[in-house]
Protein backbone atom coordinates (compact mmCIF):
# COMPACT_ATOMS: atom_id res chain seq x y z
CA UNK A 1 0.00 0.00 0.00
CA UNK A 2 1.32 3.42 -0.93
CA UNK A 3 1.93 6.07 1.74
CA UNK A 4 -0.77 8.27 0.21
CA UNK A 5 -3.38 5.52 0.46
CA UNK A 6 -2.29 4.70 4.02
CA UNK A 7 -2.69 8.32 5.13
CA UNK A 8 -6.12 8.47 3.48
CA UNK A 9 -7.20 5.28 5.28
CA UNK A 10 -6.01 6.59 8.66
CA UNK A 11 -7.88 9.87 8.17
CA UNK A 12 -10.99 7.97 7.13
CA UNK A 13 -10.85 5.77 10.22
CA UNK A 14 -10.36 8.78 12.48
CA UNK A 15 -13.34 10.53 10.91
CA UNK A 16 -15.55 7.45 11.18
CA UNK A 17 -14.62 6.87 14.81
CA UNK A 18 -15.37 10.45 15.80
CA UNK A 19 -18.28 10.56 18.20
CA UNK A 20 -20.84 12.90 16.68
CA UNK A 21 -23.75 12.19 19.04
CA UNK A 22 -22.53 13.28 22.44
CA UNK A 23 -24.11 13.21 25.88
CA UNK A 24 -25.07 16.29 27.86
CA UNK A 25 -21.93 16.27 30.01
CA UNK A 26 -19.62 16.23 26.97
CA UNK A 27 -21.82 18.69 25.09
CA UNK A 28 -21.67 21.14 28.01
CA UNK A 29 -17.86 20.93 28.17
CA UNK A 30 -17.40 21.40 24.42
CA UNK A 31 -19.69 24.41 24.02
CA UNK A 32 -17.77 26.34 26.68
CA UNK A 33 -15.55 27.61 23.85
CA UNK A 34 -16.61 30.93 22.32
CA UNK A 35 -15.37 30.01 18.84
CA UNK A 36 -18.20 27.63 17.94
CA UNK A 37 -21.68 27.54 16.46
CA UNK A 38 -24.43 26.47 18.85
CA UNK A 39 -27.74 25.99 17.05
CA UNK A 40 -31.17 25.23 18.48
CA UNK A 41 -33.23 23.79 15.61
CA UNK A 42 -36.59 23.91 17.41
CA UNK A 43 -39.40 26.40 16.84
CA UNK A 44 -39.12 29.91 18.29
CA UNK A 45 -41.89 29.12 20.79
CA UNK A 46 -39.85 26.19 22.14
CA UNK A 47 -36.66 28.24 22.06
CA UNK A 48 -38.29 31.09 23.99
CA UNK A 49 -39.55 28.75 26.69
CA UNK A 50 -36.02 27.57 27.49
CA UNK A 51 -32.77 27.13 25.56
CA UNK A 52 -29.07 26.49 26.12
CA UNK A 53 -27.23 29.77 26.84
CA UNK A 54 -25.59 31.39 23.78
CA UNK A 55 -27.56 29.26 21.31
CA UNK A 56 -29.01 30.76 18.16
CA UNK A 57 -32.41 29.62 16.91
CA UNK A 58 -32.81 28.31 13.34
CA UNK A 59 -36.13 26.46 13.04
CA UNK A 60 -35.68 23.22 11.09
CA UNK A 61 -39.46 22.81 10.70
CA UNK A 62 -39.48 26.01 8.63
CA UNK A 63 -37.14 24.35 6.18
CA UNK A 64 -37.01 27.04 3.49
CA UNK A 65 -35.96 29.63 6.07
CA UNK A 66 -33.60 27.11 7.66
CA UNK A 67 -31.77 26.63 4.35
CA UNK A 68 -31.37 30.40 3.92
CA UNK A 69 -30.27 31.12 7.47
CA UNK A 70 -27.84 28.22 7.74
CA UNK A 71 -25.84 29.77 4.90
CA UNK A 72 -25.04 32.65 7.26
CA UNK A 73 -23.27 30.26 9.65
CA UNK A 74 -19.51 29.68 9.38
CA UNK A 75 -19.25 26.00 8.46
CA UNK A 76 -15.52 25.96 9.31
CA UNK A 77 -16.23 26.37 13.03
CA UNK A 78 -17.18 23.43 15.26
CA UNK A 79 -20.97 23.27 15.15
CA UNK A 80 -23.20 21.91 17.91
CA UNK A 81 -26.91 21.31 17.33
CA UNK A 82 -29.84 20.14 19.41
CA UNK A 83 -33.62 19.95 19.43
CA UNK A 84 -36.08 18.71 22.04
CA UNK A 85 -35.37 14.98 22.07
CA UNK A 86 -33.25 14.24 18.98
CA UNK A 87 -35.56 13.75 16.01
CA UNK A 88 -35.17 17.10 14.28
CA UNK A 89 -31.50 17.48 15.16
CA UNK A 90 -30.73 14.12 13.51
CA UNK A 91 -32.35 15.32 10.28
CA UNK A 92 -30.58 18.67 10.57
CA UNK A 93 -27.29 16.83 11.15
CA UNK A 94 -27.67 14.96 7.85
CA UNK A 95 -28.52 18.15 6.00
CA UNK A 96 -25.59 20.08 7.49
CA UNK A 97 -23.20 17.23 6.75
CA UNK A 98 -24.22 17.39 3.10
CA UNK A 99 -23.68 21.16 3.21
CA UNK A 100 -20.04 20.68 4.21
CA UNK A 101 -20.20 21.07 8.01
CA UNK A 102 -17.48 18.58 8.92
CA UNK A 103 -16.84 19.38 12.58
CA UNK A 104 -20.43 18.71 13.60
CA UNK A 105 -21.89 17.40 16.87
CA UNK A 106 -25.40 16.58 18.05
CA UNK A 107 -26.72 16.57 21.62
CA UNK A 108 -27.90 13.00 22.17
CA UNK A 109 -31.42 13.08 23.60
CA UNK A 110 -31.81 16.80 23.00
CA UNK A 111 -32.59 19.43 25.59
CA UNK A 112 -34.57 16.87 27.58
CA UNK A 113 -31.27 15.18 28.43
CA UNK A 114 -29.77 18.62 29.12
CA UNK A 115 -32.55 19.27 31.64
CA UNK A 116 -32.09 15.84 33.14
CA UNK A 117 -28.51 16.83 33.92
CA UNK A 118 -29.71 20.13 35.49
CA UNK A 119 -27.59 22.23 33.13
CA UNK A 120 -28.42 25.96 32.81
CA UNK A 121 -31.04 27.40 30.48
CA UNK A 122 -32.07 30.85 29.35
CA UNK A 123 -35.74 31.73 29.14
CA UNK A 124 -37.20 34.49 26.96
CA UNK A 125 -40.71 34.17 28.36
CA UNK A 126 -42.13 34.65 31.81
CA UNK A 127 -44.58 31.81 31.61
CA UNK A 128 -45.80 30.12 34.78
CA UNK A 129 -46.47 26.41 34.93
CA UNK A 130 -50.09 25.42 34.45
CA UNK A 131 -49.73 22.97 37.33
CA UNK A 132 -47.72 23.33 40.52
CA UNK A 133 -46.48 20.22 42.29
CA UNK A 134 -49.16 20.65 44.98
CA UNK A 135 -51.85 21.01 42.32
CA UNK A 136 -50.57 17.86 40.64
CA UNK A 137 -50.93 15.90 43.88
CA UNK A 138 -54.39 17.39 44.45
CA UNK A 139 -55.46 15.94 41.10
CA UNK A 140 -54.63 12.46 42.35
CA UNK A 141 -56.78 12.81 45.46
CA UNK A 142 -60.01 11.46 43.95
CA UNK A 143 -61.94 8.23 44.30
CA UNK A 144 -61.17 7.19 40.72
CA UNK A 145 -58.40 5.75 38.63
CA UNK A 146 -56.39 8.78 37.45
CA UNK A 147 -54.66 8.68 34.07
CA UNK A 148 -52.09 11.44 33.55
CA UNK A 149 -51.00 11.93 29.94
CA UNK A 150 -47.77 13.91 29.71
CA UNK A 151 -47.57 15.15 26.14
CA UNK A 152 -46.19 17.76 23.74
CA UNK A 153 -46.85 19.05 20.24
CA UNK A 154 -43.52 17.66 19.05
CA UNK A 155 -44.19 14.14 20.42
CA UNK A 156 -45.58 12.06 17.54
CA UNK A 157 -46.71 9.08 19.69
CA UNK A 158 -48.50 11.50 22.05
CA UNK A 159 -50.40 13.07 19.17
CA UNK A 160 -51.31 9.68 17.72
CA UNK A 161 -52.65 8.36 21.05
CA UNK A 162 -54.60 11.50 21.97
CA UNK A 163 -57.91 10.56 20.22
CA UNK A 164 -57.70 7.09 21.77
CA UNK A 165 -57.25 8.50 25.28
CA UNK A 166 -60.22 10.84 24.80
CA UNK A 167 -62.39 7.96 23.57
CA UNK A 168 -61.42 5.73 26.49
CA UNK A 169 -62.02 8.58 28.91
CA UNK A 170 -65.59 8.99 27.63
CA UNK A 171 -66.16 5.24 27.88
CA UNK A 172 -65.12 5.17 31.55
CA UNK A 173 -66.20 8.64 32.68
CA UNK A 174 -67.55 7.50 36.06
CA UNK A 175 -64.44 5.48 36.99
CA UNK A 176 -61.57 7.23 35.21
CA UNK A 177 -60.20 10.77 35.42
CA UNK A 178 -57.97 11.76 32.48
CA UNK A 179 -55.64 14.74 32.79
CA UNK A 180 -53.43 16.09 30.00
CA UNK A 181 -50.23 17.90 31.02
CA UNK A 182 -48.21 19.72 28.36
CA UNK A 183 -44.46 19.26 28.78
CA UNK A 184 -43.53 22.70 27.43
CA UNK A 185 -46.02 24.52 29.65
CA UNK A 186 -44.95 22.76 32.83
CA UNK A 187 -41.15 22.64 32.77
CA UNK A 188 -40.70 23.11 36.50
CA UNK A 189 -43.20 20.36 37.23
CA UNK A 190 -41.45 18.04 34.76
CA UNK A 191 -38.16 18.58 36.60
CA UNK A 192 -39.78 18.05 39.99
CA UNK A 193 -41.37 14.80 38.80
CA UNK A 194 -38.13 13.85 36.99
CA UNK A 195 -39.87 13.36 33.67
CA UNK A 196 -37.35 13.60 30.83
CA UNK A 197 -38.85 11.52 28.02
CA UNK A 198 -42.14 11.23 26.18
CA UNK A 199 -44.58 9.66 25.59
CA UNK A 200 -45.52 8.98 29.20
CA UNK A 201 -48.89 7.98 30.60
CA UNK A 202 -49.12 7.33 34.33
CA UNK A 203 -51.95 5.67 36.22
CA UNK A 204 -52.61 6.51 39.87
CA UNK A 205 -54.93 4.83 42.31
CA UNK A 206 -55.39 5.95 45.92
CA UNK A 207 -52.65 8.55 45.33
CA UNK A 208 -50.16 5.87 44.32
CA UNK A 209 -48.53 5.24 40.94
CA UNK A 210 -49.73 1.79 39.84
CA UNK A 211 -48.76 1.62 36.16
CA UNK A 212 -47.12 3.64 33.42
CA UNK A 213 -46.80 3.55 29.64
CA UNK A 214 -43.70 5.00 27.98
CA UNK A 215 -44.26 3.93 24.37
CA UNK A 216 -46.94 4.05 21.71
CA UNK A 217 -49.74 1.55 22.35
CA UNK A 218 -52.85 0.89 20.30
CA UNK A 219 -56.40 1.35 21.55
CA UNK A 220 -57.00 -2.28 22.54
CA UNK A 221 -53.78 -2.43 24.58
CA UNK A 222 -54.60 0.74 26.51
CA UNK A 223 -58.18 -0.41 27.05
CA UNK A 224 -56.93 -3.69 28.53
CA UNK A 225 -54.65 -1.80 30.92
CA UNK A 226 -57.50 0.45 32.08
CA UNK A 227 -59.89 -2.50 32.51
CA UNK A 228 -57.34 -4.30 34.67
CA UNK A 229 -56.69 -1.23 36.83
CA UNK A 230 -60.25 -0.05 37.42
Amino acid sequence: MSMKKLIFLVLLLINCSQEVKINADTFSAKISSTDINLIDVRTYEEFASGHIPNAINIDFNNFEEFKKNIDLVDKNKPTYIYCMSGGRSSKAFSFLSDKGFNNLFELNGGIMEWRKGKFPENNLSNSIDEFSLNEFYDILDVNKLVMISFNAKWCAPCIKMKPTLKKLSNENISELLVVNIDYNRNKKLMNELQIYSLPLIQFYKNNKLVYEINEFLDEDSIRDIIDNLI
